[in-house]
């Protein structure tokens, strides 16, 4: 790995909301990685997901799944895992909200055309998503979130929120995942760019958090001290952070 790294969120953010394409954050990406800067994805997408996307991007310093649950690391180091089993997450989901009384769909009650549709993913890419080792996407049909939160957090997990669903994971996020990775990497300098509030710990985590505006050109409302908000909507405000990251890198 490098001593600059910009970690950054996938959907909403380096790719499209609406056709999870990168547009002109491809570039940008290219422009970074030929300056010297590791671009590490952090994202709630699964292993299986990010495989295709990291090799079609071109990426190469590692990344980090399922909303920090695991860290893979470039060459041949073996994983990190910070994830509860796929398993206990499901079933942890379950009594929780059976105790909160909500009705809950996770992606493991869902078909791949259920997401397909859901998402607009293609079948492949759907059938990716559920290929989950770590966490659970879900949506709620009936009854308070506050109140599932509550009953999974007295069972050892967490929901987090994205830019689609909600989804429940053991106790860990982006930014232990990140921290995780500055650790062993010291003295990196440290940017980070998302775009929803799964994404704050990572903010939280680096020395230098942007944040890009949401599709409906709102940004989300994030507790991150010192967070840089650029005007672009997903990979349109990718581009901007990396014209600011690219342009300290030539100076210093």
């Amino acid at each position: 790995m490098r001593d600059r790294i910009l970690f950054t969120d996938l959907d909403g953010t380096l790719l499209s909301h609406h056709d999870y394409r990168p547009g002109p954050a491809r570039a940008a990406v290219e422009r970074l990685q030929a300056s010297g800067v590791a671009v590490i994805p952090v994202t709630s997408k699964t292993g299986a997901e990010l495989g295709p996307i990291v090799a079609e991007l071109g990426l190469r310093d590692g990344w980090v799944a399922e909303n920090g649950a695991e860290i893979r690391w470039p060459g041949p180091a073996a994983p990190t895992v910070h994830g509860t089993p796929y398993d206990q997450v499901r079933a942890g989901l379950a009594a929780a909200a059976a105790a909160a009384e909500v009705t809950v769909r996770g992606f493991g009650d869902m078909s791949d055309a259920e997401v397909a549709a859901l998402t607009g993913l293609t079948l492949s890419a759907a059938r990716a998503a559920r290929t989950r080792a770590y966490s659970e996407s879900f949506v709620v049909l009936h009854g308070s979130v506050t109140a599932l939160q509550g009953e999974l957090r007295r069972r050892g997990l967490r929901a987090v929120r994205g830019g689609r669903f909600l989804t429940a994971t053991g106790l860990h996020d982006k930014g232990t995942a990140v921290r995780a990775i500055l650790a062993r990497l010291l003295p990196a300098t440290s940017w980070a760019v998302g775009d929803a509030p799964n994404d704050a710990p990572m903010l939280a985590a680096v020395a230098h958090p942007y944040q890009v505006r949401r599709p409906d050109g709102t940004w989300a409302q994030l507790d991150v001290a010192g967070v840089i908000r650029v005007d672009g909507v997903g990979p349109a405000g990718f581009v901007e952070v990396a014209e600011r990251l690219l342009s300290q890198v030539m100076a210093g």
